[in-house]
């Protein structure tokens, strides 16, 4: 590996401690959008067993995530996890709708294992939920699920991963706001990337695993954008560094 050359995690993790309050973990601006109080007034959600899983979540999932750009993941690699799913009761469904069930939205897939809950899957209509003034649902969600884990008496909650290094800032920054934290795991595969090649990645992980530090390999972004994912890496005690010393790296 050269000075021009970074060896990163391919895939990185994120994880919730709810055993925190929720006002410390969450973005205050969020959560002042869900305390008016018309995602409660307008949406009902459900605790489904996982049965439900291959016969509601599927067709949902598939239209509104396999159908976008980036979708990577094997679509029979999916069904056929999703369908092993339904038939393991450890997996429940979180569904939410319209209160009178004539509108769904979408829902997410969740594994209940000792001392821990991961989400597996999630699929919302964002069009339908835009189309009906619901443009944070996504984060009423996450509201919900969080308020579901705590009930269970589950206080870690893994918020799925995500590939490493990022081409965006968008996704860290909705995971920040509902509280994730950005972390490696053990025996996860390495692999060496070129520095101009890569946009943002996360470094230094503390005795846990947690990274402590964030550096932004392009300048060509928003102040608005840059400043947004700042203010909330800090909240969770990560130094964020832009590099301005490219220059040279693209000759």
């Amino acid at each position: 590996m050269t000075q021009d050359s970074l060896s990163l995690p391919i895939k990185i993790s994120w994880m919730i401690n709810l055993s925190q309050s929720i006002e410390s973990r969450w973005s205050p601006s969020v959560l002042q959008k869900l305390k008016k109080g018309i995602y409660s007034a307008e949406i009902d959600w459900k605790v489904l067993p996982s049965e439900s899983i291959a016969s509601i979540f599927s067709p949902i999932y598939e239209a509104s995530v396999m159908s976008k750009a980036d979708y990577h993941i094997d679509p029979k690699v999916a069904f056929e996890t999703m369908e092993q799913m339904s038939h393991d009761s450890s997996y429940k469904l979180l569904w939410f709708t319209s209160k009178n069930n004539r509108i769904v939205y979408g829902g997410t897939i969740i594994h209940n294992l000792p001392g821990i809950v991961r989400v597996a899957y999630r699929a919302f209509d964002h069009d339908l939920a835009k189309t009906n003034n619901l443009r944070s649902l996504d984060y009423y969600a996450d509201y919900i699920l969080q308020q579901y884990v705590e009930t269970i008496g589950v206080d870690n909650l893994s918020r799925g991963g995500m590939k490493h290094p990022c081409d965006s800032l968008g996704l860290s920054i909705y995971k920040f706001s509902v509280g994730a934290r950005p972390l490696i795991k053990p025996g996860v595969e390495l692999r060496v990337f070129e520095k101009k090649q890569v946009f943002m990645y996360y470094s230094e992980p503390d005795s846990l695993g947690y990274f402590k530090k964030a550096t932004i390999q392009n300048t060509d972004i928003s102040t608005e954008l840059l400043s947004a994912f700042t203010k909330l890496a800090s909240r969770h005690g990560i130094e964020v560094v832009v590099n301005n010393n490219l220059a040279d790296l693209a000759q």
